[in-house]
């Protein structure tokens, strides 16, 4: 990377695992500042990135001549198959420098879509009470729906699901057009890590229209929690756990993918 970085004035990196853990070596060897996780391209040095967990869009200026970008991908439209100027290199490998060495990879594998770019995504939280419940809720939604399955962080650090179903600014970036979670408890999880999600465009012109279209959640008659800051309000999640079916339930869906 650094041996043919000379040639471009931008370096980009998709914002997952690997180029988190690549783009900000090459930013240091480079001595310029990496740009982070942006979500929309104003002009060639001015940037979109969210912050304070996706409460924010911040806009960015880079004055140095190479940028070094991550970029979150489900910010973007995919790309057209047709059309586009843009040119198509191949570049020579460089001789390996012996410093590290490749010693092999464990992918988890599933039959479900991938998270990060699933249509349809279920997640469960803490409230569905164990390993046992979350997948008798969950699983028979996920495939009824083709849809991926998620969990809140809660619900992970409790066991209830795998590392790579955490859905939320301290897991996985998800941008679906339609996104179920059952048994999420206080304020809806971690809203840095989904993308431009809201209350269906047709739900809107209701009484309950102008919560949705400020990001509240809504279940059985009344609001499960609000978004973050004053006066938001929280479901009691002791009468949660006591009631075997008194789980949390909302939808998001969005009117267009992303």
């Amino acid at each position: 990377m650094l041996a043919i970085a000379g040639n471009y004035s931008h370096i980009l990196f998709p914002a997952t695992a690997s180029g988190k853990n690549v783009a900000p070596r090459v930013a240091a060897k480079l001595d310029v500042a990496q740009i982070s996780d942006i979500t929309k391209v104003d002009s060639a040095d001015t940037f979109e990135r969210p912050i304070y967990a996706g409460n924010a869009i911040a806009t960015v200026q880079s004055a140095d001549a190479k940028k070094v970008i991550t970029v979150r991908t489900t910010g973007f439209d995919a790309a057209a198959d047709t059309g586009g100027s843009a040119a198509i290199e191949t570049v020579a490998a460089q001789a390996d420098s012996g410093k590290s060495s490749f010693m092999g990879s464990e992918i988890a594998k599933s039959d479900r879509p991938e998270l990060t770019a699933a249509k349809i995504i279920v997640s469960g939280g803490r409230a569905l009470g164990s390993s046992e419940k979350f997948n008798e809720v969950m699983t028979p939604l996920a495939d009824k729906l083709g849809a991926a399955m998620g969990a809140s962080r809660a619900a992970v650090d409790a066991g209830y699901a795998p590392n790579d179903w955490q859905v939320g600014q301290t897991g996985k970036i998800v941008a679906p057009q339609l996104y179920i979670a059952c048994g999420h408890l206080g304020r809806h999880p971690a809203p840095g890590g989904h993308e431009g999600l809201q209350g269906d465009r047709g739900d809107q012109q209701g009484p309950r229209g102008a919560d949705l279209q400020r990001g509240r959640l809504w279940a059985g008659g009344g609001p499960v929690c609000g978004r973050a800051g004053t006066g938001q309000r929280r479901c009691d999640a002791r009468a949660t756990q006591k009631a075997s079916l008194a789980v949390p339930f909302f939808v998001f869906s969005h009117p267009q993918p992303f």
